[in-house]
């Protein structure tokens, strides 16, 4: 074999090595998105990492072992997204009712909660604890996102779109 070709056979070798390195590290990511709206992704949870915030903030062992929370930050403001993924859509959807019921009941930190639709999606909303809350269920997956007032309406409606643009 000539050193040409040699030289053409392992480039070859390497880009086919790094085309698989990519989609490996891509099937690794996270599902939270880097950035929404002016909000950047500063800190992130994951795994039983994410699960013992979540379950601290309930007070008990309420997370599947899928989760993930992240922080994000703009210059004046802060959000978290709190996602939690489930064997299967009907149990992301009773997790998601039971919640909404308990809020909306009352004798929750939550109050003035409302069903409302955002880009097309059903989204539960609440205030409390200073933010404003929304939460859904998109597939097998829940959502909690808490915002300061001042940009939780966008960061939702980014939010929304991000997850429109990855279904398609």
């Amino acid at each position: 074999m000539s050193p040409q070709w040699r030289n053409a056979v392992i480039l070859t070798g390497c880009l086919v090595l790094g085309a698989i390195g990519i989609t490996i590290w891509r099937q690794d990511r996270s599902p939270l998105p880097e950035r929404v709206g002016d909000l950047v992704l500063i800190s992130e949870a994951q795994g039983e990492s994410a699960r013992e915030i979540v379950d601290r903030m309930h007070g008990k062992g309420v997370s599947p072992k899928q989760s993930n929370v992240g922080t994000y930050q703009s210059q004046s403001a802060r959000a978290d997204i709190y996602l939690s993924t489930y064997a299967n859509t009907s149990e992301a959807q009773n997790v998601y009712r039971v919640m909404a019921e308990r809020i909306g009941a009352g004798g929750t930190p939550f109050f003035l909660y409302q069903n409302v639709a955002i880009a097309g999606q059903s989204v539960s909303f609440c205030l409390g604890l200073g933010q404003a809350h929304y939460f859904f269920v998109r597939n097998e997956q829940l959502y909690w996102v808490s915002a300061d007032a001042g940009v939780a309406q966008n960061m939702i409606t980014e939010l929304m779109k991000i997850l429109d643009g990855a279904r398609t």
